[in-house]
């Protein structure tokens, strides 16, 4: 059985606007419209479908991260219903950032790769110095095409939601590494290149220790990538192929 409690989506923001009431059925894109509206911003999943709570509570990555902690950093109480219908307590602000997407000329997988991981590095709430950071990260490859601008969190997420497909068939994978050493970036190239079809991708985050210690009972604090296999086809019948495809990057990314 499921149960959908995307009704229970309520934001009530607190007089001093340092906390919030949120519904445990919210999705990203209402949450981060009502903080919006406010002038508020928290990290929050990238797509603006994606429920808020479940995303938190399996750590909660987010482009935010690294400056602003995991999602699961951010709660600092909660009450849900358990199975048996019983009420449990569990307890024991920014407007706009810069963002950038580039797309560079990839013929040769790995020599994209490879110049890209070689040279990448560094978030900031400084515009100027972000604008010189991306001009950077332009200068990895051969850039073919690439769009920066200001953007409000909530119209960024509604942007990075267009990427999702609906209506797919498949799963996803993830897996954490500490470094990007050769052999990794050969096998990365080597399954960019034999993406099984519209739907299936795989997408890498860096996430950097902040430098400071967080009281969090959830822990990764040392840099590291994170890298999401998403396995997804738009067919029935492909499914089982994007799930190989993965699975065979997982495990040959693992050995």
């Amino acid at each position: 059985m499921t149960i959908d409690i995307r009704d229970i989506n309520y934001v009530n923001i607190s007089e001093v606007r340092k906390t919030a009431h949120i519904g445990g059925g919210i999705i990203t894109r209402e949450l981060a419209k009502a903080l919006g509206v406010q002038g508020l911003i928290r990290p929050t999943a990238p797509n603006a479908s994606v429920g808020y709570v479940s995303w938190a509570t399996l750590g909660g990555y987010s482009p935010l991260s690294t400056k602003y902690g995991l999602g699961v950093d951010q709660i600092i109480g909660a009450k849900y219903v358990n199975a048996k219908g019983a009420l449990v307590d569990a307890v024991y602000s920014l407007k706009e950032i810069l963002e950038g997407t580039f797309v560079f000329e990839s013929t040769n997988k790995h020599a994209a790769w490879a110049s890209f991981i070689d040279g990448y590095n560094k978030p900031t709430a400084n515009h100027d110095e972000g604008r010189r950071w991306m001009a950077k990260t332009v200068a990895l490859g051969t850039c073919v095409r690439e769009v920066i601008k200001t953007n409000s969190w909530s119209t960024y997420c509604e942007e990075k939601e267009k990427l999702a497909g609906y209506g797919v068939y498949g799963r996803a994978r993830t897996l954490n590494f500490k470094d990007l050493t050769p052999k990794t970036v050969e096998i990365l190239a080597k399954y960019n290149e034999s993406v099984p079809g519209p739907g299936s991708i795989f997408l890498m985050k860096f996430h950097r220790d902040p430098g400071h210690y967080l009281d969090s009972m959830f822990s990764p604090r040392c840099d590291y990538y994170w890298l999401e296999i998403i396995a997804t086809s738009l067919e029935e019948a492909g499914a089982e192929v994007a799930d190989q495809w993965a699975l065979n990057l997982q495990r040959e990314l693992a050995d």
